[in-house]
């Protein structure tokens, strides 16, 4: 329903049970419930998290994701060594 109402060109994850946010360690645990707090991951096609953002400003988080792809691009491949 998000997707749809968003309009948005991709998928998104629907976390029901919290397993992915767990794994990502992103839960908080209140007392009477678990929140997700709003934290982005960039992952490489190789499923490598090559960037952590702890604290996401909704107003400025697309520009600096963009930016940090565009940067990440540019650097091209890791090497190995």
């Amino acid at each position: 329903e998000f997707s749809t109402k968003y309009k948005l060109p991709f998928t998104i994850l629907a976390d029901v049970g919290g397993k992915t946010a767990a794994a990502y360690g992103v839960l908080t645990d209140y007392k009477l419930m678990k929140i997700a707090s709003r934290q982005s991951f960039l992952v490489n096609p190789e499923g490598i998290i090559v960037k952590h953002y702890d604290e996401v400003d909704p107003d400025t988080h697309t520009a600096q994701v963009l930016a940090d792809l565009q940067a990440l691009m540019a650097a091209g491949p890791p090497t190995t060594g």
